[in-house]
């Protein structure tokens, strides 16, 4: 892996440190499932097992921690907006702008709901 995840509108999006270790472990993860369905003696997989174990407290602990840097992330750049503009951050919480597209009539929503 070249740490390139995607192609955003600005450029290009390189992966960090540990969401590189995390798609390393996954490969090795596959590569020892593979490795324990096809090995003939039960020694051997329970060994396979013990280090696909450890291998998945790993994978655990890297992405609580890749997840909590993302919400902290989020949670900064709430921040910022509201420090910018207040009112206008308070105005999206409280009347969020519609997302998708009405399937029915006004006319029918409007009837279901005063009946």
């Amino acid at each position: 892996s070249s740490g390139i995840n995607a192609e955003s509108g600005k450029g290009l999006r390189f992966a960090n440190r540990r969401q590189e270790e995390i798609d390393k472990l996954v490969i090795e993860r596959r590569v020892l499932r593979r490795k324990a369905r096809k090995a003939c003696s039960q020694s051997v997989k329970d060994g396979f097992n013990a280090l696909l174990r450890g291998l998945a407290e790993k994978l655990c602990k890297l992405r609580r921690a890749e997840a909590r840097r993302k919400k902290q992330r989020e949670v900064r750049r709430q921040r910022g907006g509201f420090t910018r503009d207040p009112f206008k951050a308070i105005k999206g919480i409280l009347e969020p702008s519609p997302v998708g597209e009405l399937k029915c009539s006004k006319e029918e929503l409007d009837n279901h709901l005063s009946n």
